[in-house]
């Protein structure tokens, strides 16, 4: 598994004795939290859990009656800071999501046309910076606030435009 990934594995179940993959399969996350299985729990704990599950699903003949599938996938594992700490924080500035509840960094605005754009982060955290240099094209952009992502609104703005910091310097263009 790559770094900063985290397996996910998850349990489905068919009412047939036998199902294959033609057939619809539902997830059994409440048998995961009535287990008190972790998300990432191991192959053993699961499967120990389904043979605990299916003892008390035996029909009156003893067979199952039940299918059982069980799904491996990687997720992206973003640990938020603020997440970890989530007391305590007056204020927090970063152009890196710091909390998973938060959704922009700073606003910026194109000098040229005066537009102003909330920007965000990506779904791994970091500043969207694709949509930044798309609102801003090839003008300057200057950062006319940064959010505070600790949640006590405590934003930061300059409102003299000379001392604004630069979102984006004019892009030269390259010979071809």
């Amino acid at each position: 598994m790559a770094q900063g990934y985290q397996r996910q594995r998850t349990i489905y179940y068919n009412n047939k004795a036998v199902a294959d993959n033609t057939e619809t399969w539902q997830p059994l996350t409440n048998l995961w939290q009535a287990a008190g299985l972790a998300p990432n729990a191991t192959f053993a704990d699961a499967k120990q859990k389904i043979q605990d599950f299916l003892s008390k699903q035996v029909t009156s003949n003893n067979n199952y009656r039940w299918t059982f599938l069980i799904g491996n996938q990687d997720e992206l594992a973003i640990d938020y800071l603020l997440d970890d700490y989530p007391t305590g924080c007056q204020a927090a500035y970063s152009l890196r999501q710091l909390d998973s509840g938060i959704t922009y960094a700073c606003r910026v605005t194109d000098a040229v046309t005066q537009n102003t754009l909330d920007v965000g982060f990506t779904a791994d955290g970091e500043l969207d910076t694709t949509s930044l240099l798309t609102f801003l094209g090839n003008n300057p952009g200057v950062v006319t606030t940064m959010y505070d992502q600790s949640g006590n609104n405590r934003h930061l703005t300059q409102s003299s435009v000379f001392k604004r910091p630069r979102a984006c310097y004019q892009r030269p263009s390259l010979p071809v």
